[in-house]
């Protein structure tokens, strides 16, 4: 499989925010990894691309539900009214 973009293409979008050296050595690491990987087990198929796109896919809807309940945590609660009233007894 061959890298969709080069370390170069990687420091150009990235080099405004300072980013370009660590993207493009995290890029080529990643680039060897794939050929490695490549090498012991062939290459993927797209059902296994497809797989790992859905699985992706999957943990980010997670990550979102956590937040989305996490912020809403985070606001004070809303008072609930009271199914029964309280009935407060003399002694």
């Amino acid at each position: 499989m061959a890298a969709e973009h080069s370390p170069e293409e990687i420091g150009a979008d990235t080099a405004e925010r300072g980013q370009a050296p660590r993207a493009a050595c995290d890029l080529g690491r990643l680039s060897e990894l794939v050929g490695w990987l490549e090498e012991e087990y062939g290459p993927i198929t797209e059902n296994e691309r497809a797989a790992a796109v859905a699985e992706l896919e999957n943990l980010d809807a997670e990550h979102e539900r956590r937040r989305t309940l996490g912020a809403r945590r985070d606001r004070p609660a809303a008072k609930k009214p009271l199914s029964e009233p309280i009935v407060v007894r003399k002694r």
